[in-house]
């Protein structure tokens, strides 16, 4: 009997060291990932998928590869990873995934003022225009905020609805008024 508990304890200790082993390889490939993107490294970034990392893993602030490409302004990682297509030709890559604010991938690119990664979010990726994080900003406020009058403009060509009011009850014309975008304002009361 105790040949017998001894033979399960070794197999229950293998059993368990082979998990935690693959489970910290799993971590690190992520945190690279992580990494990648947020230096723009496209062929580290291929690299990685190519060995099996998720594209849609999250990090502590629960955010994707995608949201850190896109944050930092890396056009080249953001289209890579809205080109790969499942077997049915869908995205792989969740575009509206949100961080622990709620925000996405197309909030972060729009309060950055990165316009080509907006459009190709928008275009390719079909990112909810109107989608609101934890505050209740949409891609519109976030712009209109920082005063990103090329990106205001194409969110609303893009039919952005400019009534929908955050936490604070501001519209975003009432938020770029707040912060002094009087060139956004002016575009905005026109419409």
């Amino acid at each position: 009997m105790n040949k017998n508990f001894f033979v399960l304890f070794v197999i229950i200790a293998i059993g368990l060291a082979i998990f935690f082993i693959v489970r910290y390889r799993r971590k690190d490939i992520h945190k690279t990932l992580y990494k990648a993107a947020k230096r723009g490294n496209l062929k580290k970034v291929k690299a990685l998928i190519a060995k099996g990392a998720d594209i849609n893993c999250k990090n502590k602030n629960e955010r994707t590869p995608l949201y850190i490409a896109s944050d930092k302004g890396k056009i080249q990682v953001v289209e890579y990873l809205l080109s790969l297509k499942d077997k049915d030709g869908k995205l792989r890559v969740v575009v509206d995934s949100v961080d622990k604010d709620g925000e996405t991938a197309l909030h972060v690119a729009a309060d950055e003022g990165y316009l080509p990664i907006v459009r190709f979010l928008i275009e390719v990726g079909d990112a909810d225009i109107n989608k609101q994080d934890k505050d209740l900003d949409t891609p519109l406020h976030k712009s209109a905020d920082e005063g990103y009058l090329n990106i205001v403009r194409y969110l609303i060509e893009k039919k952005a609805d400019t009534k929908i009011k955050n936490k604070k009850g501001r519209t975003p014309i009432e938020e770029a008024k707040n912060e002094g975008q009087e060139e956004v304002v002016k575009f905005l009361e026109g419409k």
